[in-house]
């Protein structure tokens, strides 16, 4: 189960923590959300939003000046 997402970081902050705090609630334990944002434009706040909603949240793969996030539900 996952979500994958590039969000609207120009279209607001709310947006983008919309998206973040409802997504535990459209995946299965276990299920993953996906987000991809640019280092210049938050990606490390992004993070930390992922985290408060998840639990924990983590950069698997950073270039090219955007960083890719994880952040997993937690359940069994």
């Amino acid at each position: 189960d996952h979500i994958v997402c590039n969000p609207p970081i120009r279209a607001g902050r709310a947006i983008v923590d919309r998206i973040v705090s409802e997504a535990p609630m459209h995946l299965l334990n276990g299920g993953k959300l996906w987000l991809v944002a640019r280092t210049r434009q938050g990606a490390d706040a992004l993070r930390e939003r992922m985290a408060a909603s998840f639990g924990s949240a983590e950069v698997v793969r950073r270039g090219s000046g955007f960083k890719v996030l994880r952040s997993t539900k937690a359940g069994s």
